[in-house]
Parts: structure tokens; C-alpha cells; sequence
């Protein structure tokens, strides 16, 4: 396994799965983040349905993914870029 590589361009996480209670935005962005400085290959990473607010914390990994060359993007199910977004990204 030490010659795997990992080319991931793009990543959506559907947000209607989260308990309402419980927020793993930040979870995600962690290991979102985390496999960006690895494998420099995620060009869109996207939450698709409706969030919570953006906390502070969130926003610096928000931040710090857009640094590392990714486009971080909220979908509602009524967003019209939604599709041309994904056929952007799928080449």
C-alpha cells in the first residue's frame, strides 16, 4: 500500500444525514483538510442541504482549505449551480 495514491477531485457530504443536535461540520473539515496536505488533489469539497451557522473554528479550516487550492461551496437543493459545479470538476 505504499504506492497508493489517492486522486479525489471532488466531494460533496449530504448534510440531511446529521442529527440535528450534533454538528460534524467541523469533523469533516478536519479530515477534508487533513487529506488535502496529502494528496493535493480535491478541487471542490461542498456540504449539500441546509447547516447550522459557521462557527469560527469552521471558517479557519474553511480558510485554510481555500489555501490549499480548494473551492468550498454550500448547496441548498435548489441551487442552480449545483450541477454545473460537479460538471466542472468531474474532468
Amino acid at each position: 500500500m505504499d504506492k497508493c495514491k489517492a486522486n479525489l477531485k471532488q466531494l460533496l457530504i449530504n448534510t440531511v444525514v446529521f442529527v440535528p443536535h450534533e454538528n460534524p461540520k467541523k469533523d469533516f473539515l478536519i479530515h477534508v483538510s487533513n487529506y488535502q496536505k496529502v494528496h493535493n488533489s480535491l478541487k471542490l469539497f461542498g456540504f449539500v442541504g441546509e447547516l447550522a451557522e459557521i462557527t469560527s473554528e469552521e471558517s479557519e479550516i474553511i480558510d485554510s482549505l481555500k489555501n490549499q487550492g480548494v473551492r468550498v461551496e454550500f448547496y441548498d437543493q435548489f441551487n442552480s449551480n449545483f450541477e454545473e459545479d460537479i460538471l466542472e470538476f468531474s474532468n
